[in-house]
């Protein structure tokens, strides 16, 4: 039977049956190869070592079925894989040197990247497109179109018209997104999509930030039913302060998630962390596994933004995305209130409308609360983004939210739930039962 290439078989984990080396570009022949099914790949080797190398990153390929796509399967002998040519690209990197303009400034921290953003949506906007223009595009077309859709023809056939046409965008989000592809405009590049043959626009840099909501694209259809000893309590049994009803309730199905490792997060405070130099104090780490593409864009493109917004009452923060993101699933403001998501799956239900991206919900309550912050208060937050299945989130999406502690009895606590309901969860609820410490992966354990 065929099975593809994995990404830990190209990154290393499994030797090539054959290796040729070429003095520049040109032809190859793979000659006396036994039967079976094979995959191309190539790099340049830039610093002659013989192995593909990320820092700096070498220009890298392989021969695919379709634009975007993953490596072929091909077999020797077939006529349709005598000729196979391999384009080697590659992510473009952040400038050394800090660059400047109005209203932003493109700086290296302690080794990282950092962008600066001051002023009102649109103003921060264009300096956001100005400034990292080209790594916007290089993200788009090697994490969203490559990695995420494995191709550009799905992407243009199935997420494009999804999100033109399911999205209640704010006024706000969209005045900021179109400010950010005017500054990449303004700013010189090529705009062109090679794998689309068009110019990048306002729709792609919607794509990046609703890369999470393409599970939301598609109807979810009924699990089977699990064993009995693996049966998740109905949503309808949660304790009315601990839930935020959804319009219509339905019993959970078993979560739908990508394969592979994923995301988990955790907070400590009080007893947990007494007797160091926290005093007690709240501290909170994510692991985010799931966003690992071949060419390791997510690394290369790592990108800490600072935000100052202008707009009155609007507090600063600070998300650690990439290129091209207006909102975050990982962020924290001036205030320490802190909130980072892990994909969840979801029941099953139709595609719905007016759905908000998770990243704007985010980066919207970030703005807008603080250190009071509460369960009660953040929940009610995230019900007024509800679509039309009820549900505040389009993909399953399951939130750690934390804010220093201050003898508080939940500093942290976790948002459960999907297009169709949410609920929340405070410490003690589930195991490991603590009043001083929350866990979360990728699995509800309340919704």
């Amino acid at each position: 039977r065929v099975v593809r290439l994995s990404k830990g078989d190209v990154l290393g984990g499994a030797l090539p049956a054959r290796t040729v080396r070429l003095p520049g570009t040109g032809r190859y022949t793979f000659p006396d190869l036994e039967a079976g099914h094979y995959s191309v790949l190539a790099f340049m080797d830039l610093d002659g070592d013989g192995s593909l190398d990320f820092d700096p990153v070498e220009p890298f390929g392989w021969v695919a079925d379709e634009a975007a796509g993953p490596a072929a399967v091909l077999t020797p002998g077939d006529p349709a894989t005598g000729s196979a040519d391999v384009v080697l690209r590659r992510p473009r990197p952040f400038p050394t040197e800090d660059r400047r303009t109005d209203h932003g400034a493109l700086r290296r921290l302690k080794g990282l990247p950092v962008l600066q953003l001051h002023g009102t949506a649109e103003e921060r906007g264009f300096a956001h497109g100005f400034l990292v223009g080209e790594q916007i595009i290089d993200f788009f077309e090697f994490y969203v179109l490559e990695d995420s859709w494995q191709s550009a023809r799905r992407y243009e056939e199935e997420f494009v018209p999804f999100l033109e046409s399911h999205f209640a965008n704010p006024p706000e989000y969209l005045a900021e997104v179109d400010a950010v592809v005017a500054g990449m405009r303004a700013s010189g590049i090529d705009m062109e999509v090679p794998w689309l043959g068009r110019e990048f626009r306002r729709v792609d840099l919607l794509a990046i930030n609703a890369y999470i909501e393409r599970r939301a694209a598609q109807p979810s259809p009924p699990a089977e039913a699990p064993a009995p000893a693996q049966t998740l309590l109905p949503a309808q049994t949660l304790l009315p302060a601990q839930t935020h009803a959804p319009a219509h309730t339905h019993a959970p199905a078993q979560p739908s998630l990508p394969d592979g490792p994923q995301c988990s997060q955790f907070a400590l405070w009080g007893e947990a962390t007494r007797g160091d130099e926290l005093d007690g104090g709240l501290i909170a780490g994510r692991n985010m596994d799931g966003e690992v593409d071949l060419r390791k864009v997510t690394v290369s493109h790592f990108l800490v933004f600072a935000v100052d917004p202008s707009e009155p009452g609007r507090r600063r923060w600070v998300s650690t995305m990439w290129p091209g993101f207006v909102g975050t699933i990982s962020g924290i403001n001036e205030d320490g209130l802190y909130s980072m998501e892990n994909a969840g799956g979801t029941g099953p239900g139709p595609v719905v409308d007016r759905l908000t991206p998770c990243a704007w919900v985010q980066r919207y309550i970030l703005e807008n609360a603080g250190k009071e912050s509460t369960p009660e208060s953040i929940g009610r937050m995230i019900d007024g983004f509800g679509s039309a299945g009820g549900g505040s989130f389009g993909a399953g999406s399951i939130i750690l939210w934390a804010v220093p502690f201050h003898g508080q009895q939940a500093p942290a606590f976790v948002s459960e739930g999907d297009r169709f309901g949410t609920a929340l969860r405070v410490p003690g609820e589930v195991a490991p039962a603590s009043p001083f410490q929350i866990m979360a992966t990728n699995h509800y354990m309340t919704y």
